[in-house]
């Protein structure tokens, strides 16, 4: 897992969205990350969606990764449901996701194998639902991001008033040093949905 670390850090100084930050990020570095990425793009517009509850529908080309926990009957609801919309995290955890009010663009960031380093994407909000008994919300990657693609995170109520957490993400490496490195990323995005989960198991 570090030499992949590694690997993709030579690359992604290359690539120019995807950033290494040595210490942990804070909000005026963040800021200037976004203003940096506010006119990026979804480089991935052909799965802009594909995962809302409705349609889960799975180009050809895109890596469908999936985790998913229960969590016992009996657990809030309220509060699983308000940490979800806040991203499955928080900021002095080891991943979270960077949002400003009424801004749709993003950061996800993440401590890496390396000791004091972190990995910093930019990422665009694409919808946000709630309803009864579910709310889920979903990102994009966008720019020069090495991943291409779509995450959703969604708690639903089941029929036996348990609840479900689930982590779906369709995505492929962006471009060619994306492609290359994509076999690397799944342990770093695999430590990422993990910290997700556990964030919304602990309200």
């Amino acid at each position: 897992e570090m030499r992949s670390c590694l690997i993709i850090l030579v690359f992604s100084e290359v690539y120019g969205g995807t950033e290494f930050w040595i210490g942990r990020p804070n909000e005026s570095r963040l800021d200037a990350f976004l203003n940096k990425h506010k006119e990026s793009k979804p480089n991935a517009v052909q799965v802009a969606k594909c995962t809302l509850p409705s349609e889960e529908s799975f180009p050809k080309g895109f890596a469908r990764r999936q985790m998913q926990r229960r969590l016992p009957k009996g657990s809030n609801f309220a509060k699983a449901e308000k940490a979800v919309l806040n991203w499955g995290s928080s900021r002095s955890g080891s991943s979270f996701v960077y949002k400003k009010e009424n801004d749709p663009t993003m950061a996800t960031c993440a401590k890496t194998y390396f000791p004091g380093v972190w990995v910093v994407n930019p990422v665009l909000e694409t919808y946000r639902i709630q309803q009864r008994n579910y709310a889920a919300v979903a990102y994009t990657t966008i720019g020069n991001h090495l991943l291409a693609g779509e995450e959703r995170l969604m708690i639903s109520r089941e029929p036996d008033s348990s609840l479900a957490i689930d982590i779906i993400s369709i995505c492929r490496g962006n471009g060619p040093f994306g492609r290359i490195l994509f076999p690397f990323i799944g342990p770093m995005q695999h430590r990422f949905f993990q910290a997700q989960l556990d964030f919304v198991q602990s309200q």
